[in-house]
């Protein structure tokens, strides 16, 4: 309970803040429809500045883009962000804010900090990659949710139907008989009719809270017990997994080497904790953690659980042979297809266990409603022949 009343807390906190310098609903509406497109568009950015060699500036792009595309999204925030790039002196994280993904800012600020122009193309491309590899784990996440929904219906039509249809219908047919003639299976049936018409409001409420709980906690919960759940719970293994593509490709990004220019792990660390959430900001403070122990290794600072054991040891391995940039730019793509294979097959165990466990319970209440139909049959006739 006291999870859930942070959780709201924060949202109400974060709402009243965004109401001072909300952008206007057309804005909104134009960034919404855009965040799906945004991969497509940094790329695009990247080829006219590298094909152009940087003559032709973002203001120029943002100006001609505001009136080729009118009041499509694209166009309504082009429009915005050449406002914004005049009062703001180019300053991306001010030009995009509010429109674009913060963490998509944080990382465009970065690239425009450490290397300017001459990195912009490829920060760009890596950046549209990262988005891509991110949506498609968002996909797969969204893809198993929606499949969730159909055992959830089988599970709440199959316990509807006991007080709504099959024991009033019984119970009519065993009005004549007495208490002691009933059979056991319709004195079951009634009993969970009887649960299920006193309880319902209680355990709609219950399932409400436990899915609210279980997700603020994917996004909130730390400590001893989001370990276990993380290597046990199915729902938060899919949400560690999810996390750790995105850790490792916007880490790759912002540490990997442009130019004779590299951040540091302990400043890449700290630009990526600039506004996570709870879990997140949890495990990349016991990365800076590990990484200011003296005498410990440096491939171990990311053993903080966000990676599986298999992939841990073997991103160990690598660090300790090639050193972490080169580690990084030559295990990223494995450990990605590696982390999408394993997100799909943990989403798919995930659907087949709820489908199994629903299909299993209609089974049940479908086969006590048919004993208790027959025995009451059997029970009426026995009562009107011996009467």
């Amino acid at each position: 309970m006291r999870l859930l009343l942070l959780g709201f807390q924060d949202r109400w906190r974060q709402y009243r803040a965004s109401r001072k310098d909300a952008l206007p609903l057309e804005l909104r509406l134009a960034s919404f429809s855009f965040r799906s497109r945004r991969g497509d568009y940094y790329r695009h950015l990247a080829d006219i500045i590298e094909a152009t060699q940087g003559r032709k500036k973002f203001m120029q792009i943002f100006q001609q883009d505001g009136k080729r595309y009118a009041r499509k999204p694209r166009g309504i925030l082009s429009r915005h962000w050449a406002e914004q790039f005049t009062t703001h002196g180019g300053r991306f994280d001010k030009v995009f804010a509010d429109t674009l993904p913060r963490d998509d800012v944080l990382l465009l600020r970065l690239l425009q900090d450490r290397g300017g122009d001459a990195i912009l193309p490829e920060g760009l491309r890596d950046l549209s990659d990262s988005i891509a590899l991110n949506q498609q784990a968002q996909d797969i996440v969204l893809k198993a949710v929606m499949v969730f929904m159909l055992p959830v219906g089988i599970t709440a039509a199959s316990l509807t139907s006991v007080p709504l249809f099959s024991a009033p219908r019984i119970q009519e047919m065993a009005q004549d008989l007495p208490a002691y003639a009933w059979p056991s299976s319709v004195a079951n049936l009634v009993a969970l009719s009887e649960f299920l018409t006193g309880y319902a409001p209680l355990l709609l409420i219950g399932v409400a809270l436990a899915g609210i709980g279980v997700w603020l906690s994917m996004t909130r919960l730390t400590g001893r017990v989001r370990r276990w759940l993380d290597r046990y719970g199915v729902i938060w293994t899919i949400h560690r997994d999810f996390e750790a593509v995105r850790f490792l490709s916007n880490l790759a990004l912002v540490l990997k080497t442009r130019n004779s220019k590299s951040d540091n792990l302990k400043d890449s660390l700290l630009a990526l904790l600039y506004g996570a959430g709870p879990y997140k900001a949890d495990l990349l403070r016991q990365m800076l953690h590990n990484l200011m122990q003296r005498g410990k290794p440096a491939q171990e600072v990311f053993n903080v659980g966000l990676l599986s054991e298999y992939m841990q040891h073997d991103l160990e391995d690598l660090i300790e042979a090639r050193g972490l940039n080169a580690a990084l730019e030559y295990l990223r793509p494995r450990l990605e297809k590696t982390l999408i294979r394993q997100l799909q097959r943990r989403t798919q165990v995930l659907m087949w266990t709820t489908l199994l466990a629903s299909l299993g319970l209609a089974v049940a209440v479908f086969i006590l409603q048919m004993t208790s139909l027959q025995q009451v049959q059997e029970a009426v006739m026995r009562f009107g022949n011996t009467y």
